[in-house]
């Protein structure tokens, strides 16, 4: 088993390609050429570098994409300021703008 994070849309074509960056609408780990281009999709993805997730629990990046604490919930955002990552539930109930 490898150390370093793989792209999951390059995995999935095969590619053992190395991840930089974690989409937080797509709940996965992308590398740089695959984060341009979800960058420009309409709206662009939110595109949030490894090394400023690198506090996350290693299990969080091993990409369940569901929420642990709401059942079904797709993870779609990542707090910088609190190092988690977020459903739309944890959003409207821990996360709300004031």
């Amino acid at each position: 088993m490898t150390d370093r994070a793989l792209c999951a849309g390059c995995e999935r074509d095969g590619d053992n390609t190395s991840a930089g960056s974690w989409c937080s609408d797509c709940g996965e780990l992308v590398c740089n050429a695959c984060a341009k281009f979800h960058k420009k999709l309409s709206p662009p993805h939110a595109i949030v570098p490894i090394d400023q997730i690198q506090n996350l629990n290693s299990t969080l990046l091993d990409l369940s994409r569901k929420c642990e604490y709401h059942t079904g919930q797709k993870i779609v955002f990542f707090c910088s300021q609190h190092d988690c990552l977020l459903c739309d539930s944890c959003m409207s109930e821990s996360h709300e703008r004031g």
